[in-house]
């Protein structure tokens, strides 16, 4: 539940950082700092993403690990 939140927070901060400034370009200083927000964001939405698919493995291995174990 908790990465369901972080990953509405971190879209609805990335669609915060589009709107921002919306007709500054990349080669103002406000450009520059909108497209490195919106690089971090994305970044860090991917590790959670890449990290919770590890999370959901290990799961799905323990089950299984004990399925084996039962039989």
């Amino acid at each position: 539940m908790q990465e369901q939140t972080t990953a509405e927070n971190l879209l609805r901060a990335r669609q915060q950082m589009i709107e921002f400034e919306e007709n500054a370009n990349d080669d103002t200083l406000i450009g520059m700092f909108k497209r490195a927000a919106i690089n971090a964001i994305d970044n860090h939405a991917r590790l959670i993403s890449g990290i919770n698919n590890l999370v959901i493995k290990r799961n799905d291995q323990q089950e299984d690990l004990c399925k084996l174990v039962e039989i």
